[in-house]
């Protein structure tokens, strides 16, 4: 019984470490995919300042 409840705790303790990992991967990607977006916006206002500052205003109009 006691084998089978450190076997229990054990297992716990690896799916919780697991589900940490996995959301600090997800929050990685997220701020990963927040930085290529504005470096997209950046580009973008720097080959067509026209166009660039029409997607600001969206995005500010967005917020």
């Amino acid at each position: 019984y006691s084998s089978n409840l450190y076997y229990t705790a054990s297992n716990f303790r690896w799916f919780s470490a697991f589900q940490v990992s996995s959301r600090l991967l997800h929050i990685t990607l997220h701020i990963a995919s927040i930085s290529m977006h504005i470096d997209l916006i950046y580009h973008l206002q720097l080959s067509r300042p026209d166009f660039g500052n029409s997607i600001t205003t969206a995005e500010m109009m967005k917020s």
